[in-house]
């Protein structure tokens, strides 16, 4: 069967617009802008010279260019291929030459190490970098996003066609790639919505005010589980870089979140709000004497079901 493929994509910029999509810490994209970077990105990459069905191996860290080609590469059968931000680079080469992947992304702060390999890359032909300082030998991707067609594709391409792949860990020898369809990611999308809305008793469905906060690699567990369930239902995802964790810096994320009036939700663990409290009269608790209290803003902590049972105490068995 046909489909259209990335038609989600589309869809979501369709409905939600001018909402913030997206925020990196080098910028936001809101849903629309989101969906005509992603249709620039794939064909820009079409007429560097790349074909459908081509693999095409993404090396980066959390950035709003890794979303944008992952889902411009979608809507043009351009088959991203997953390379892991923490593995070494021997990996990622052999890899490389066992799809046949005819281009390569990559994150700037991995120049010096894939020059070094170059030669060893058998059917790369296209390099495109991320970030700055791009190398003479590689394409930046702002140039070549600046060069694509904005305009949705509107491509129908076969149910049972590969959509990405996805490598193992390597717990066993050099990763290996498995194959996700259009239909497989298709289902695996609406049982990750399923799973979401149906967490526990007490936890909402996801919803436009949430938050997806993501410090973990995003082509990894992250995003391949929570980044289409938030962003269709028109949440914002922030990305956090994830080349090292940061504690001190998502602490700060949440709390500019909070600042901003959105929420932040950990599924399961618990979700951060604000509340708005209205001015009031009140009582001065040492001389007794009547004082106006200000309205404010104030934070909120929701406790999740699997913190609530956690921290439980176990029944006692007699």
């Amino acid at each position: 069967m046909q489909v259209e493929a990335g038609a989600l994509v589309r869809q979501t910029a369709e409905r939600f617009g001018d909402r913030t999509a997206l925020t990196s810490q080098a910028r936001s994209l809101s849903f629309a802008d989101l969906n005509a970077a992603a249709n620039s990105v794939g064909s820009a990459l079409l007429q560097l010279g790349a074909r459908r069905g081509d693999r095409v191996g993404v090396l980066a860290y959390n950035t709003a260019e890794v979303v944008e080609a992952w889902f411009g590469f979608e809507k043009h059968n351009l088959v991203r291929a997953v390379l892991h931000s923490h593995f070494p680079v021997d990996a990622h080469v052999a890899s490389l030459n066992h799809i046949e992947a005819s281009t390569l992304i990559f994150d700037t702060r991995f120049t010096e190490q894939l020059d070094a390999v170059r030669g060893q890359l058998t059917s790369v032909q296209h390099l495109v970098a991320i970030g700055p300082d791009t190398p003479a030998w590689a394409t930046p991707f702002a140039d070549l996003e600046a060069g694509g067609d904005p305009e949705d594709p509107y491509l129908d391409v076969d149910e049972d066609a590969p959509c990405f792949l996805q490598l193992t860990s390597g717990t066993t020898g050099q990763p290996k790639a498995w194959v996700k369809t259009y239909r497989s990611w298709a289902a695996v999308i609406n049982h990750n919505l399923h799973h979401f809305d149906t967490f526990g008793p007490g936890v909402p469905p996801v919803g436009e005010d949430d938050v997806n906060l993501h410090f973990h690699p995003i082509q990894w567990a992250s995003g391949f589980q929570t980044l289409y369930p938030y962003f269709l239902r028109g949440a914002r995802s922030v990305l956090l870089d994830d080349e090292a964790f940061d504690p001190d810096l998502v602490l700060d994320t949440i709390t500019a979140t909070l600042k901003r009036g959105d929420s932040v939700t950990f599924t399961g663990f618990g979700k951060f709000s604000t509340s708005d409290r209205a001015a009031r009269m009140g009582v001065n608790p040492r001389t007794g004497a009547k004082v106006m209290i200000a309205a404010t803003t104030v934070p909120k902590f929701s406790a999740g079901s699997t913190l609530k049972a956690a921290v439980k105490p176990s029944a006692v068995t007699m």
